[in-house]
């Protein structure tokens, strides 16, 4: 699974990093949200912690589990 940053980086203008409440969502319904100009809460996904324990957590969840890109959002 890999993580794409570049929307959190555009928005914070650096890499993600820290403790907090890290949001992600599946790319193919990001790409959708995108096309739409609107945001489908339901497929963001929140997990506490620094980044490097969200994004474990993410991985773990299974939520993600049939995406092969997740976006890191901002």
């Amino acid at each position: 699974m890999t993580f794409d940053t570049s929307t959190y980086e555009r928005s914070h203008g650096h890499t993600p990093r820290g403790r907090g409440g890290w949001m992600f969502q599946d790319a193919d319904a990001f790409d959708a949200d995108q096309r739409s100009n609107t945001y489908t809460w339901d497929t963001i996904h929140t997990f506490p912690g620094t980044y490097t324990e969200a994004k474990r957590a993410a991985r773990a969840s299974g939520k993600f589990a049939r995406s092969a890109y997740v976006v890191v959002m901002p």
